[in-house]
């Protein structure tokens, strides 16, 4: 059953699945030309590549770029400036092209809050791009998109209470219950025919 896996089934070898046939090459191979062929062939994601490969070139990580489902990419957006990725302007567009994907935020199950955290702390960032600082925001607006749409008048009540902006989503994120409900509550805004917002 799991010949796939192994490459042998009862003794006999099997063709071994596509994309770990190109793991198990990873880990052996050295040449730069064969790490990016293997991660385009394999479409090996983020978390293989960089426990396989020490100390990856920028061509590798441009490959990973090109091959991030659209979280990844959300989540990566700082680690791929800190390697110089966009410094090439052709990488940016790959990178806002993915952004900006007609369904990319429902196929991924993106929330909005997640989009917003993306955007600000990317754009905090001194070497940001102003390119896809502005796919992020119009990525931001789309995830609003399936929220209903509230008939008649709607009162929004988000918790304005300490705790709400004195903890965060986990030990290594920055971003406060607080901001989340900010996000929430602008979007529902957005798509109410007439809303207040009752803050308690």
């Amino acid at each position: 059953r799991l010949g796939w896996l192994s490459g042998q089934v009862e003794g006999k070898r099997v063709k071994l699945n596509k994309r770990i046939a190109a793991f198990e090459a990873l880990k052996r191979a050295t040449d730069e030309a064969k790490i990016v062929e293997l991660i385009r062939a394999g479409g090996l994601p983020y978390e293989c590549v960089v426990g396989a490969v020490s100390n990856p070139s920028p061509a590798v990580w441009a490959e990973l770029l090109k091959v991030a489902p659209t979280m990844n990419l959300l989540k990566s957006l700082v680690t791929f400036t800190r390697h110089g990725v966009f410094q090439d302007r052709a990488n940016v567009r790959v990178a806002a092209e993915k952004l900006s994907k007609d369904g990319a935020l429902g196929k991924a199950m993106i929330f909005p809050h997640q989009v917003y955290t993306a955007w600000r702390i990317y754009s905090a960032l001194p070497e940001a791009d102003q390119t896809l600082i502005a796919a992020l925001s119009d990525m931001l607006d789309g995830s609003v998109s399936s929220i209903p749409v509230f008939q008649g008048r709607t009162c929004i009540a988000p918790d304005a209470s300490g705790s709400m902006r004195t903890m965060t989503l986990s030990p290594k994120s920055e971003t406060t219950p607080a901001a989340v409900a900010g996000v929430f509550t602008a979007g529902i805004m957005r798509r109410c025919e007439d809303a207040i917002v009752l803050p308690f």
